[in-house]
């Protein structure tokens, strides 16, 4: 399960009020294996519901990026 599943759980859990804001930041940075500070699983409950479309945009915006590169590069090698 990915920090990002477990921040989304933890966050319904926590807007419904099944448990408490530490509780629920410590167990994002806990699933998270030290990619987040506490700081960053305290940012994470707070976008818990949009958490997955930022990571998807992010994926996109890289994987754009990188096609862009290699059809920039592809070009370049047929014009030499």
């Amino acid at each position: 399960m990915s920090y990002i599943d477990v921040a989304e759980e933890v966050g319904a859990a926590y807007d419904a009020g099944l448990i408490d804001r530490d509780t629920a930041v410590l167990t994002i940075y806990a699933a998270a294996n030290g990619g987040l500070t506490l700081l960053g699983a305290d940012d994470t409950l707070n976008r818990w519901q949009t958490l997955r479309a930022q990571w998807a945009k992010i994926r996109m915006d890289a994987e754009l990026g990188i096609a862009a590169i290699e059809a920039g590069r592809r070009r370049r090698r047929n014009t030499l």
